[in-house]
């Protein structure tokens, strides 16, 4: 069956999502149930359970998807769209997480229609990930084979967050400032990406470091740090686990991370893996996400973000691989990988613009920067990221920031998403509400809604 309608669904309880409260389409009325069973079946539903929680509470109706579908998790969701957690009211996290996915969803839809034209539409929405799903979107990617397969892992040949060395302080916040996602997302998506087959190498056969930095293949490099400027790296965390649990020594890093490395430490190169060439995949996006990116208004909408986020996250999903006899996991593609690392590559910049501004960051990745704060400096925090081009949930702007201090500051990301950055500043989340349908609003709507937004 095809899907056509969206919704999400906020459980009573994480631990054992049994009733709640369910919302579909577009403001949906918000539905009481006792019993998953209860819910419309021709609706795929997005929940607010956990993964683990999913999976070992029982069955689940196959159109409901746990809390880990999307990149963007409902917690996330609530503080972006000015919802306190700490004074949760179930009904109107149920409509808005409802609403929201549903706009991305429909997106998400429809740029599957106009590129996957021979696809069943009815295996739309079958994998346990958006991700996943977007995955035959891009051009097939080339996974890792043999020995690769156990060294592009994370905390071996790339972090998906990377975490820092400065100290936690007392009676300090946690707080995080981000990129707009459509504009992070545009910037992964134009960076130069690798192509196979890979060679093993062995370091006496590799040419010296700078060629190695500078050669036009993509290199995957295993290296030694020997010394590090202490300027810069406690931030960059370049062997720093978030991991409670089993912690694993680093020692490769793909050619990106490998020159920004390169600026700050002695690096000895033990072997390399080297692919054939680069491509970009920005070149080989299908039009309909090519005008999705282009038309300027839209970077006002949410949802449109998250679309564009997932489509570079798709080229970072795993899958089994056939070794010999068995099977093993490959975590991400090389294409990933690369991905991965020039995620970390600009955040780390973004990051160290905040450290040198005095900020105590805390880790970074996925388009997000996260430091330990006192709440008094929050506001210094958002003018400083505003001209690195980032913002913050709009729940953290607890008073609105004045237009006259905005107007002093350069908005540091693309022209586009300036006036996103400035509605979640001031706190005109009626008009970022309004213009989050704009993808899927008709063209008489979209005008209105850009002639509205104008006269704000």
């Amino acid at each position: 069956m095809e899907i056509k309608k969206f919704g999400a669904i906020i459980f009573d309880s994480k631990t054992s999502p049994t009733s709640g409260w369910a919302s579909f389409g577009d403001n949906g009325a918000p539905i009481q149930f006792i019993d998953q069973t209860e819910l419309p079946s021709d609706v795929l539903w997005w929940s607010d359970c956990p993964y683990e929680a999913y999976h070992e509470h029982g069955r689940f109706s196959s159109n409901i998807r746990p809390s880990s579908y999307l990149s963007v998790t409902p917690k996330e969701i609530m503080a972006e769209w000015d919802i306190n957690e700490k004074n949760i009211d179930p009904e109107a996290c149920a409509r808005v997480c409802g609403t929201v996915f549903n706009h991305a969803m429909r997106i998400v839809r429809g740029i599957l229609k106009l590129t996957c034209p021979d696809r069943d539409a009815g295996s739309y929405f079958s994998e346990p990930t958006l991700a996943a799903d977007l995955a035959g979107i891009l051009p097939p990617f080339d996974y890792p084979q043999g020995d690769a397969l156990e060294i592009l892992k994370p905390n071996v040949a790339y972090s998906n967050i990377s975490h820092t060395t400065v100290p936690w302080g007392p009676s300090l916040e946690t707080i995080a400032v981000r990129r707009p996602r459509l504009d992070h997302a545009i910037r992964l998506l134009g960076s130069p990406a690798p192509v196979g087959p890979f060679e093993h190498v062995r370091g006496a056969d590799l040419p010296p470091l700078p060629d190695l930095i500078h050669l036009d293949r993509p290199v995957l490099a295993e290296i030694v740090v020997h010394r590090a400027d202490p300027r810069y790296a406690p931030i960059f965390g370049w062997n720093v686990s978030g991991s409670r649990g089993v912690k694993v020594q680093r020692s490769w890093a793909t050619h990106p991370e490998l020159a920004a490395l390169a600026t700050f430490a002695d690096i000895e190169i033990r072997s390399a893996y080297i692919g054939s060439a680069y491509n970009h995949l920005s070149s080989q996006l299908p039009d309909v996400v090519r005008s999705l990116v282009a038309e300027g208004s839209g970077s006002l909408s949410w949802s449109a973000g998250v679309a564009v986020d997932t489509l570079w996250r798709s080229a970072t999903v795993g899958k089994s691989i056939k070794s010999g006899t068995k099977y093993r996991r490959a975590h991400t593609t090389w294409q990933g990988a690369w991905l991965k690392a020039y995620d970390k590559v600009e955040m780390f910049r973004l990051a160290m613009a905040l450290h040198q501004s005095g900020f105590r960051v805390a880790n970074y990745g996925n388009g997000q920067v996260r430091c330990y704060m006192p709440k008094e400096r929050y506001l210094e925090l958002f003018l400083t990221a505003f001209q690195l081009g980032m913002v913050p949930a709009i729940v953290e702007v607890t008073q609105p920031v004045s237009p006259a201090l905005l107007r002093q500051r350069i908005w540091g990301g693309d022209t586009e998403t300036r006036s996103l950055a400035w509605k979640i500043l001031t706190r005109e989340a009626g008009d970022l509400w309004m213009m989050n349908r704009y993808p899927i609003a008709s063209r008489e709507d979209r005008a209105a809604m850009v002639e509205k937004v104008k006269a704000c």
